[in-house]
């Protein structure tokens, strides 16, 4: 998504995370999720209109690769009409409140590729934290342009141990 050569310049976007560090999206556009939920997640590289979450925090303050204090962040982009699961999925990412050096890492969810584009959560597909803590469940993309949106599920399982049945696979990409 940074590649300066390969995509326009209304492509290249900072994260949500990194968005609301700078104050360019505010908190009143970000969920918190600490209980189940179902919502829609409209494209956060599109115009901004109030009452709409554009991104969702899962606070979960773990440890990685000597980073501390990282949340997974769950986004939605809308201007990569050639990549599919962009255009039909979600982006999931790592960061923390201080955005160390490393702390923002988007989880790849097809490993199998050597490539990033393809890393978006698809409709149908679900995720499962690495604590099996939350589930996140991509359910439909409508809409086009600044009313372009993902609904998506976000569950907190009530089983913590073990892998789920279904458990999507994926790598992480600093």
């Amino acid at each position: 998504m940074g590649d300066t050569w390969t995509y326009s310049y209304d492509q290249l976007h900072f994260n949500a995370s990194f968005k609301n560090a700078l104050s360019w999206l505010p908190d009143s556009c970000i969920t918190t999720v600490t209980t189940n939920v179902t919502l829609n997640l409209y494209a956060m590289d599109r115009t901004q209109v109030n009452n709409r979450t554009y991104a969702v925090k899962i606070p979960r303050d773990f440890t990685l690769g000597g980073v501390s204090k990282l949340d997974y962040w769950v986004e939605f982009r809308s201007r990569y009409p050639t990549v599919t699961t962009i255009r039909d999925g979600v982006l999931i990412y790592t960061a923390n409140p201080t955005h160390d050096d490393g702390a923002s890492m988007l989880l790849d969810m097809t490993p199998s590729t050597q490539t990033a584009l393809d890393s978006g959560l698809r409709i149908n597909q679900s995720f499962t934290t690495a604590d099996f803590r939350w589930e996140i469940t991509v359910n439909s993309q409508s809409g086009s342009n600044d009313d372009s949106l993902i609904n998506v599920t976000i569950s907190k399982r009530l089983h913590t141990i073990g892998p789920p049945l279904s458990r999507q696979h994926c790598r992480w990409i600093p």
